[in-house]
């Protein structure tokens, strides 16, 4: 096993598939130090051993891992130092490929587009950006959406959602787009929306203790988050 993990990722569309996994040094993981740790699955096996501490030109601590939904072998590794690019995550056991800084900056999210080659989105500093690679080369846009916490991309029906929640405050907020970041409606407001769901009173009580909005996943045409503040027996929920 790897002690510590911050982060898990299996790529499965890849034969064999692996398992990456991101490891901190302290408590909730440092980000000084890199701690990728490899895994390739056999027969649904954990059949390899890990091979642990690799560096491979990545530095900052590993924060999220995702993979290419055309070519898996395509891996991102996101750090508190930047964006990390292998183009065959094979190369970890059969070459000394190491992986390729892409963006430079804090990233706490990496997802890679749902059925696009060569596209992925970040999140860095409370910015969501699109990264495509074309012409040899990676360009990122300007900041779709600013100020979020946590966010989701997927497909339905042809379009390309994306969705945001603002975290921590007095009143967290969730955004959806559903044309690939070009604009944005506000879907859901914590002092709007929650008082319906007969939680305590605290909701309605001004300078109340903050709310958290956080974990954000998008299915079809539902999205889903949580909702919640510390210390209170009914201060958490579920959102679609």
């Amino acid at each position: 096993g790897v002690p510590n993990g911050q982060s898990c990722y299996i790529v499965k569309n890849i034969s064999p598939r692996v398992v990456l996994a991101g490891a901190g040094t302290g408590f909730l993981g440092g980000t000084g130090t890199v701690n990728l740790h490899a895994c390739r699955l056999e027969n649904a096996d954990l059949s390899d051993s890990w091979m642990r501490n690799i560096a491979r030109d990545i530095s900052g601590g590993v924060s999220d891992i995702s993979s290419d939904a055309v070519d898996g072998r395509k891996v991102y590794v996101a750090t508190s130092t930047g964006l990390f690019f292998m183009n065959n995550i094979y190369d970890l056991w059969n070459a000394s490929t190491n992986f390729t800084n892409i963006f430079s900056g804090n990233i706490q999210r990496v997802l890679a587009h749902p059925t696009a080659a060569n596209t992925v989105y970040i999140l860095s500093g409370g910015n969501i950006r699109k990264g495509i690679f074309t012409g040899g080369l990676w360009t990122f846009s300007a900041s779709l959406a600013s100020g979020a916490a946590d966010f989701a991309v997927w497909q339905h029906n042809a379009k390309t959602y994306i969705a945001y929640v603002t975290g921590v405050s007095a009143n967290p907020v969730a955004w959806l787009s559903d044309n690939d970041g070009v604009s944005f409606t506000q879907v859901f407001a914590a002092a709007t929306h929650l008082p319906s769901y007969d939680w305590e009173d605290w909701l309605f009580v001004p300078n109340s203790k903050n709310i958290t909005l956080k974990g954000i996943v998008g299915y079809g045409d539902a999205v889903y988050f949580g909702a919640g503040m510390r210390n209170n027996r009914k201060g958490i929920a579920y959102m679609k």
